[in-house]
């Protein structure tokens, strides 16, 4: 994993810490399995490729996913506080979709 893709994990990471509503928010699989709410900011790969807009750069695509665990007496309890963590969480990390400029909206053919 490159440098930068570890730094967009950890602004990810500081982003839904920040939100308050997390017990813990670890990188990776991890963490205390008793902490409830909690969420992992998972690195799931990268690709490079061309840039349609000049010849000779390269650019990559980083996928990761955020694991939200929570615990309830009752299923739709849990339903409806996971979708209210899910939200919170979509939200926070939507306000800032370049994550502190180190990302782009590219020109993709």
């Amino acid at each position: 994993m490159s440098s930068m893709a570890s730094e967009i994990l950890h602004n990810m990471a500081t982003v839904l810490r920040a939100t308050g509503e997390f017990a813990q928010v670890t990188i990776g699989d991890g963490g205390s399995n008793t902490a409830v709410p909690r969420a992992s900011v998972v690195y799931e790969g990268s690709e490079e490729f061309s840039g349609d807009d000049a010849a000779g750069q390269r650019w990559m695509r980083m996928r990761s996913r955020i694991v939200i665990h929570t615990r309830a007496e009752d299923w739709s309890t849990a339903v409806g506080r996971t979708t209210e963590l899910c939200e919170a969480a979509a939200a926070a990390l939507l306000a800032d979709l370049y994550r502190e400029n180190r990302c782009q909206a590219l020109p993709i053919g």
